[in-house]
């Protein structure tokens, strides 16, 4: 099933979405005045060492102070800048965290700088994965879509994320530390590279088909300027309550430590119904919403244990359509109660417009 692209903005957010059959599976947003920071690439300067923690904290410019975490047996460097990547964004009072191993996603390749092998997708057919590790050379990963395309399109693609890394590295050796080398990749972006089927762009700025625009030899679809809804469907991706076909609804609530999903019966008479309904309903909110973290889900009650591994197995089933890697609990509680961890990617739609903001084209 082929899925179309979707970007518009309203006031100061890009908005970027994925349809499928007429409706949005995937949502990603960004401001235009307070943008994020996952995937941005920057030169820090050294602040001070933690040997409790083994955290170096840096100086990243405009980013504040961040978090790098150092395994042990590897020695901070405490002299030199550091050229990190951002894998956290910060939140709540907490800094953001960086690694040294940086990664630039493309759409068959990731591209390791700093590495020095070759990993391919497992599922990949052996003879494609030998074949992959004697083409390229240096740090790598070889994504599942490469075994879609010609060869000469994923070698170009390899040639222009390495041009990018050289440029990158020329602005550091010209810059003074702190400085960002790299900045977050577009939100329209980042839903390629997670989405392979996507087959159609559509966009009603300028500005964002250039930033889509194939830069890799031509593979990729190109967008195409048009009208898009996006903005009119959005603002209902914030409303806490959700309600389902059966007549049940359930309530999205993001908290400081965790997300607090409710089920709820309403005018539904069959609970079992209501769970499985509200199970694939959940899978599908957490993409829209792009909730990271610890999430908690209240089940409508079933004394069946039964009932409660089949609402369990329905919720499975959903969240393994998610290109997002999620955690599931292993068993719904006799209370109801399943518990999930879905990796963070970037902020959530609740943390981009806190409650009680106005929404921006609203």
């Amino acid at each position: 099933m082929s899925a179309r692209l979707e970007v518009t903005r309203s006031g100061p957010v890009v908005l970027a979405g994925v349809r499928r059959r007429g409706r949005v599976t995937d949502l990603l947003a960004d401001r235009l005045d307070r943008p994020g920071w996952t995937g941005s690439v920057h030169q820090a300067r050294m602040l001070r060492w933690d040997a409790g923690t083994r955290t170096a904290w840096l100086d990243a410019g405009s980013l504040g102070q961040v978090a790098l975490p150092v395994r042990k047996g590897e020695p901070p460097n405490t002299t030199e800048p550091a050229v990190v990547q951002v894998t956290t964004e910060p939140r709540e009072g907490k800094p953001a965290e960086v690694t040294r191993d940086v990664a630039l996603p493309g759409r068959t390749l990731v591209y390791l700088p700093y590495g020095t092998a070759v990993s391919v997708s497992r599922t990949m057919p052996p003879e494609s994965r030998a074949r992959w590790r004697t083409v390229l050379e240096g740090g790598w990963i070889v994504r599942s879509a490469a075994n879609e395309v010609e060869t000469d399109r994923v070698t170009a693609e390899a040639q222009s994320l390495a041009a990018a890394w050289r440029e990158a590295v020329e602005a550091a050796f010209a810059a003074q530390p702190p400085t960002m080398l790299l900045a977050a990749p577009h939100p329209g972006r980042r839903l390629l590279l997670d989405h392979a089927d996507i087959t159609e762009i559509l966009v009603e700025d300028e500005a964002d088909a250039r930033a889509l625009a194939p830069s890799d030899g031509g593979d990729g679809p190109v967008p195409q300027i048009g009208p898009v809804d996006l903005a009119d469907e959005w603002p209902l991706y914030l409303q806490p309550e959700v309600p389902l076909r059966c007549g049940g609804n359930v309530v999205v609530e993001t908290t400081r430590a965790l997300t607090a999903i409710d089920v709820n019966a309403g005018s539904a008479r069959d609970p079992a119904l209501v769970n499985r309904e509200a199970a694939r309903e959940v899978a599908h909110q957490l993409r829209l919403r792009n909730v990271g973290g610890t999430t908690v889900i209240d089940f409508i009650n079933l004394p069946k244990a039964a009932d409660r591994r089949g609402v369990v197995d329905v919720l499975r089933t959903a969240l393994g359509e998610d290109p997002v890697p999620v955690r599931l609990g292993t068993a719904m509680t006799a209370l109801g109660l399943v518990e999930l961890a879905r990796m963070r990617r970037g902020r959530s739609l609740s943390e981009i417009f806190p409650a009680g903001e106005a929404l921006p084209g609203a």
